[in-house]
């Protein structure tokens, strides 16, 4: 609870710093800056050591291929996920996007998501307490949500909110990020950091659902290398700690809620991939 009380007293501050910032500091009200429409496609094929998601471990080793259609403030793409030997774990995610940009300082993102599993990670912590209580866990799940990018002297700062219209539950996350330059070597250090809280009420089909709260920070760094005008090659490490709790609602009993699991854990994600930009 902690962490959320955190997580939400930082995002209101920054919200409306933010907002009195330029607020005050301008002459002119917001004004939406389109950017010019330039249709562009790009995908990043990519290994990943382990696939992390919201503080739980979802899979091991698996590959990753996303693909992103960009014109100007809009973005939609497609991204799945497998496991390395192609034969179990199979995650399809639909998303949407469009950036408010206001100036060089402030931009605004509402987006929405389909998160879809036609092979279930069955090797996670959700996946094996449901079967332990021979319940199915909802295959898909719809999510809208809403970034703000704020630009402070270099570093970029970004609270979030999601809510899951199917699993019934919110999601607060504050990211960070800051690029140092490495000029004499052709590229730069990318880091990135990141605290994160949920809490879903339905994970699973019918009565009684699975509720799962979850509690996650993480700290990494990317270095890419530019191949060509539109080719990137990158590799990044990130480190994962995490604390999850899951709790069985039982209806026909007089207890409300029991709690099945209480884990914490941390992790380290290596990841590399090649971006083509068409």
């Amino acid at each position: 609870m902690w962490i959320t009380n955190r997580i939400l007293c930082l995002m209101t501050a920054l919200v409306t710093l933010a907002v009195s910032s330029v607020a005050l500091g301008s002459a002119t009200p917001f004004v939406i800056q389109e950017k010019a429409p330039e249709l562009s496609i790009t995908t990043t094929p990519s290994y990943d050591s382990k696939i992390v998601f919201r503080g739980e471990e979802m899979a091991k080793s698996s590959f990753e291929l996303p693909v992103t259609l960009s014109n100007g403030n809009i973005e939609a793409g497609i991204t799945s996920q497998t496991s390395s030997d192609f034969k179990s774990n199979l995650a399809v995610n639909y998303h949407a996007s469009y950036a408010f940009t206001f100036d060089s300082f402030f931009s605004l993102t509402p987006q929405l998501t389909l998160y879809t599993r036609p092979k279930e990670f069955t090797s996670n912590l959700t996946y094996l307490s449901a079967k332990s209580l021979n319940k199915s866990l909802q295959h898909s799940h719809l999510e809208p949500g809403i970034s703000a990018t704020f630009n402070l002297s270099g570093i970029k700062v970004v609270p979030s909110y999601y809510y899951d219209m199917t699993l019934h539950g919110s999601t607060y996350e504050v990211a960070s990020h800051y690029s140092l330059p490495l000029l004499n070597l052709g590229t730069e250090l990318d880091f990135f950091a990141q605290l994160g809280t949920l809490k879903q009420t339905r994970l699973t089909r019918g009565p009684d659902s699975l509720t799962k709260s979850t509690h996650y920070a993480n700290l990494g760094v990317l270095v890419p290398y530019q191949i060509s005008q539109n080719v990137t090659l990158s590799v990044s490490w990130v480190y994962e700690q995490n604390s999850l709790t899951l709790e069985h609602a039982n209806s026909s009993t007089s207890i409300t809620s029991a709690v099945l699991k209480h884990t914490s854990s941390r992790v380290g994600v290596f990841t590399t991939g090649v971006s083509f930009r068409f």
